[in-house]
């Protein structure tokens, strides 16, 4: 617990039950938080609200860490301040008067947090060191994980998604950075899309629970952030029961085939036929 206030402190420590013995809470003020935090084993970092929100969300900037969680103590919920505090970094929030169990089930939830973020990092360095994610851009290696995408696309969420090629338009070749790519689609995609590393600078995406337009937006979107230095191509197609990697990556080589002949960002490819939208063929 961060605070210089003792009443806060004292609220704290009564109403903040912990459910395991080996857990304990220790309090410090903002003057020595930074010494402590980087010497210290803490999972879940409680940070007193301060007179100044801004004061407080630059503080809050400034410990963040992927060591711990951090929940922010207020007196009241304001929205857009909370809502900023989420924005740099925060997992939860508790309010100063609240019951002793809505700080237990936050305090509890962050800790969950905590540990599937332990154990996916974890996982994480274990798969690099089998090959199967690259080393620099945290994207699968296709050569290693062919039989595991096959896997996802038979997964509910991936059914009736989209699968897509992404690569760099000819012209812009020499000017072509796969980190610089790879950059884009990161900050791009979400949590729950998978994204392999493909020889030749190219990168297939699998986005679960998605239709046509929304895959289009997240290509715009890598597009706005490569700006004019570097112009993509994209070829798209749909995911559905049938699919396996092998028509998927034919239709979609298909659709990025189309996007370079027809000068267009994107290109479609669908193999059945009967499905009306899948036979617009260019979307930009």
């Amino acid at each position: 617990l961060i605070t210089d206030n003792d009443e806060v402190s004292e609220n704290i420590l009564t109403n903040l039950v912990l459910l395991r013995k080996s857990d304990s809470i220790a309090v410090c003020d903002y003057k020595n938080a930074k010494k402590i935090l980087n010497n210290s084993v803490i999972s879940i970092v409680i940070v007193n609200e301060m007179k100044s929100k801004t004061k407080t969300l630059n503080f809050i900037q400034s410990i963040k860490s992927n060591k711990y969680e951090i929940i922010l103590l207020v007196k009241e919920a304001i929205q857009e301040f909370i809502l900023s505090a989420y924005d740099i970094g925060i997992s939860d929030y508790i309010v100063l008067n609240s019951n002793s169990y809505e700080m237990l089930i936050k305090a509890v939830n962050s800790f969950k947090i905590r540990t599937l973020k332990t154990n996916y990092d974890r996982n994480t360095k274990l798969l690099k060191q089998l090959g199967a994610i690259d080393e620099t851009t945290n994207f699968y290696n296709y050569k290693f994980c062919k039989e595991v995408l096959n896997k996802f696309i038979k997964e509910k969420e991936f059914q009736n998604g989209i699968f897509t090629i992404i690569s760099v338009d000819e012209e812009y070749k020499n000017n072509f950075s796969t980190e610089k790519l790879a950059e884009a689609i990161k900050t791009s995609v979400r949590s729950d899309d998978i994204v392999t590393i493909v020889k030749g600078g190219k990168f297939y995406l699998m986005f679960p629970n998605i239709d046509l337009t929304g895959a289009n937006s997240v290509i715009d979107k890598i597009q706005n952030k490569l700006g004019n230095e570097i112009k993509i191509r994209a070829g798209i197609t749909k995911i559905t029961e049938e699919s396996d990697l092998t028509n998927l990556e034919k239709n979609a080589y298909s659709g990025l085939s189309k996007a370079n002949l027809t000068n267009e960002i994107t290109g479609t490819s669908y193999f059945a036929e009967t499905d009306d939208e899948w036979l617009e063929t260019e979307q930009t």
